[in-house]
């Protein structure tokens, strides 16, 4: 028996179907989880810093369906990934995250990079996810988390009530950045006049 008979055998069973869209279920519940705590914490700042240029604005992640070139013996006209993607932005600085198969990245990204990396998935390469979640169907209610930082990388492992904490941390990092970027925000203390 060859391996595309081996795999022909698991993708005609039936299996690969239901681990496919248990895979996609999972990350698709904990990139909704991730924006359900992200708008919250959005909204909360938007009510404090009112009327500034650093408003966040939240966009609720959605379905989009790529015809990849990704060529192989089991796939020679390529294959259709189903990425589910959203974002959260100010305007400069952008939050995204995307969910595929059994991974989540988090990009933080200019925004005007956001518009070419959602259309164009092969453009993530040339990006950093600075977070990368591994999901697992066979422990559902765990990830292994993967943080790039200037130190190096760590991996945690994470459970479903550990949502929050974890977009916390993502909301603090787009904050962060934005308030790092070299444009000048109207919420930032004025220089004092001398005379």
């Amino acid at each position: 028996m060859s391996l595309a008979d081996g795999y022909n055998d698991f993708a005609d069973s039936g299996a690969a179907y239901r681990e496919g869209l248990f895979q996609r279920e999972l990350m698709v519940f904990w990139v909704q989880s991730l924006f359900e705590q992200l708008e919250s914490f959005a909204n909360q700042f938007n009510g404090r810093i009112a009327q500034t240029c650093i408003c966040v604005d939240v966009e609720k992640p959605e379905f989009h369906k790529v015809s990849c070139r990704d060529v192989s013996i089991f796939n020679p006209n390529g294959i259709e990934k189903l990425y589910y993607e959203g974002h959260i932005v100010n305007g400069r600085i952008a939050l995204f995250l995307r969910g595929v198969d059994n991974e989540i990245d988090a990009f933080l990204l200019p925004v005007s990079s956001l518009l070419r990396l959602s259309l164009n998935p092969d453009e993530g390469s040339n990006f950093v996810a600075f977070i990368r979640l591994y999901l697992d169907v066979a422990v559902p209610d765990r990830v292994a988390l993967q943080i790039s930082s200037l130190d190096g990388e760590r991996i945690e492992e994470l459970e479903t009530s550990s949502i929050p904490l974890l977009a916390r941390y993502l909301f603090s990092a787009f904050i962060q950045e934005s308030m790092n970027s070299d444009e000048q925000c109207a919420y930032r203390p004025a220089e004092p006049v001398r005379n």
